[in-house]
């Protein structure tokens, strides 16, 4: 992989390349990073991977109707400028409704970072709905992701064909999913009781990017680099009963989100449980870990060989 890219997305990227799924393509918003930014860094990881058939379309480079608060620099890197560039053949949000068209029942909308994507989306084609998210730490009440566009946020949660097909993974569960020394020898050299030739140099490449990522994470949060990004993933593995990750849904709530999109509170989630047996937004409380690593690191090999 070139320098610079984020372990993050590139470790979503890499669990997408499941051989139970097939990646429709990626649309890239602004949000941790500039859309420029966030742009190369797919681009990169498709092109690192030998899957740079895969379309990248740009979204937006900015929030819905306010200015953006920051980026998260101290975590991400500046990006080599890649060989390739992203489609421009149509607008991103036409291209996500039309590419969902033509496939069968089963498909998902994969939604990271920023909510403005989705929520864009799901404004003119609310028939067509996904899962995915997750939601508090830019302020003392609001994680980044629903702090930098929270209008767009609570768009998302307000679509009732939305909301209910919707899983909401909280920075709770995110880092519950830490890179430690154990991780980073089995995503070089596999399963202790089936461990491998760890000469490969996308590997070591992405090993090396993990690191970093770790050591900056550690740095400035005081905490192992929880990658965050692929978990959404997992969840449609876990949902669909390909992979057995485990995801505790604490019995099966479901439940109503509101966001503040005002004042000194500004991106704080206010939730709600449901009564039993009427459909909302699912958000779990756990997962099994171990395995979770073991289901990214199958799909490491499976990109090598593939």
């Amino acid at each position: 992989m070139s320098r610079g890219i984020p372990a993050r997305g590139a470790s979503a990227i890499i669990l997408a390349q499941h051989p139970a799924l097939i990646l429709l393509g990626v649309s890239m918003i602004y949000g941790n990073n500039s859309l420029k930014n966030t742009t190369e860094n797919a681009l990169n990881t498709l092109k690192a991977l030998k899957r740079s058939y895969i379309p990248v379309y740009q979204g937006t480079a900015k929030p819905f109707c306010r200015d953006h608060p920051k980026w998260a620099s101290d975590v991400h890197v500046d990006l080599p400028k890649s060989t390739i560039g992203p489609n421009t053949d149509q607008h991103a949000v036409i291209a996500m409704r039309d590419s969902l068209l033509e496939q069968p029942k089963g498909r998902r909308l994969h939604l990271m970072g920023g909510y403005i994507g989705g929520g864009f989306m799901n404004a003119p084609f609310s028939h067509r709905a996904g899962e995915a998210g997750r939601i508090g730490n830019a302020t003392m009440w609001a994680e980044f992701n629903a702090f930098c566009d929270p209008e767009a946020s609570k768009a998302n949660f307000f679509n009732p064909r939305l909301s209910i097909k919707t899983v909401l993974i909280l920075l709770d569960v995110t880092h519950l999913v830490l890179i430690k020394d154990d991780v980073l020898d089995l995503m070089l050299n596999g399963p202790s009781d089936k461990k491998h030739d760890s000469s490969s140099k996308t590997k070591k490449n992405f090993l090396d990017h993990i690191r970093v990522y770790m050591t900056g994470y550690r740095k400035n949060h005081d905490l192992d680099g929880p990658p965050h990004d692929p978990l959404v993933v997992a969840a449609i593995l876990d949902h669909e009963g390909i992979e057995d990750i485990g995801f505790d849904y604490s019995g099966g709530e479901h439940l109503k989100i509101d966001l503040i999109t005002e004042g000194g509170q500004l991106g704080r989630p206010v939730v709600t449980k449901l009564p039993a047996g009427q459909e909302g937004v699912r958000i779990p409380r756990g997962l099994d870990v171990p395995e979770f690593w073991r289901v990214l690191e199958q799909a490491l090999s499976f990109v090598e060989h593939v």
